[in-house]
């Protein structure tokens, strides 16, 4: 690639500004004085190191004369910094500092890409997708970096400010899509979800405090976005796991423990529990080789843990029917052992040869 140069680079603003819909004389007029003001800047003794052009010198050079292309190239009448543009050649034609001139370039470059991200934005909002879970709750799509940028200011969140950049930059590469949630058309939360493993990652209220929403409209959500939210807390803590969206026909098996009543469901290896007390648990159950104990894991925020699990599979009989549903034909009889450690085998010694 060719190293630019100011020569180069003035060359390209001639040819541009030469195609553009712009008066020749004023075109003409431009042309020499931006050289006359170069040519001068660079002349200067503060602005050279010895014989050649100081390098910050050269960058504000070759800066300035990009921007005055890109005025000449958005000077036609379809450009939304028209305007603007034709402004900033007419001075160039007759500016006596280059100092002035870099600084009135870099103002209308501000201004043209604040037009352009307006554009974009209005775009993009009108093409955003809101979805609604009730008559009163819906989901709006959040497309571009200042929408997200605004909701996170709006809900006092880290999203808004410095700390949220790299949620801004997994927007901008697609690896994630930011959802807020809306009470009656104003924000009230906002998601996040993991494009890839459709799972949601983030879903917090203003100032990173729980929505509040019930368990019809965490479930409903789900379903309309096919995104898991097993991980998070509202979810778990209020019984919205994706095995009921999923599987909506699946009916609970009641099982009675002492006084304490215990409703179930379970389905492949994953066992769900709700108490009396509207608490919920999920687990997850993983098997090895035939004949070798399942392991099991409890979901995060669960109100059981695996060794109250255990306990309970211990002394209830309907409990351990239930589990047993979960394991393959080889692994179901040994659902009664759950609690017991599995039998340590002596190292068989081997003769070594001489």
């Amino acid at each position: 690639m060719a190293k630019k140069n100011p020569k180069s680079e003035l060359a390209k603003l001639t040819g541009v500004l030469q195609a553009a819909d712009i008066d020749p004389r004023c075109v003409q007029q431009a042309v020499g004085n931006v050289l006359k003001l170069v040519t001068a800047y660079e002349m200067q003794l503060e602005n050279r190191a010895g014989r050649r052009v100081r390098k910050p010198v050269r960058r504000a050079v070759l800066r300035t004369l990009a921007h005055l292309a890109s005025a000449a190239r958005h000077a036609d009448d379809n450009s939304p910094s028209r305007a603007d543009a034709r402004k900033l050649i007419r001075f160039a034609a007759c500016c006596d500092e280059f100092i002035e001139l870099e600084r009135r370039a870099s103002q209308y470059r501000g201004r043209h890409n604040k037009i352009v991200r307006g554009i974009n934005d209005r775009k993009a909002q009108e093409a955003a997708r809101e979805i609604w879970l009730d008559e009163d709750h819906s989901l709006l799509e959040l497309k571009t970096i200042s929408q997200l940028r605004s909701v996170g200011k709006r809900l006092r969140n880290c999203i808004g400010g410095e700390l949220g950049s790299h949620y801004r930059d997994a927007l901008k590469r697609g690896e994630s899509e930011f959802w807020a949630l809306r009470h009656k058309g104003r924000d009230m939360g906002l998601l996040n979800i993991d494009v890839n493993r459709r799972r949601i990652e983030d879903f917090e209220g203003a100032g990173n405090e729980p929505v509040g929403w019930d368990r019809h409209l965490l479930l409903e959500l789900q379903r309309v976005l096919s995104a898991a939210g097993d991980e998070i807390e509202e979810f778990v803590e209020s019984g919205a796991f994706a095995l009921f969206f999923q599987q909506p026909s699946l009916r609970p098996v009641p099982v009675q423990i002492g006084k304490r009543t215990y409703q179930t469901w379970s389905s492949g290896s994953e066992l769900i529990l709700r108490d009396d007390r509207n608490r919920w648990s999920r687990f997850r159950l993983a098997f090895g080789r035939q004949h070798e104990f399942p392991s099991c894991e409890a979901t995060y925020y669960s109100a059981l843990d695996v060794q109250e699990l255990v306990c309970l599979v211990a002394v209830s009989p309907e409990l351990a029917k239930v589990v047993a549903q979960c394991l393959p034909e080889s692994n179901a009889g040994d659902v009664g052992y759950a609690a017991r450690e599995p039998r340590r085998t002596r190292r068989r010694r081997t003769r070594r040869g001489l």
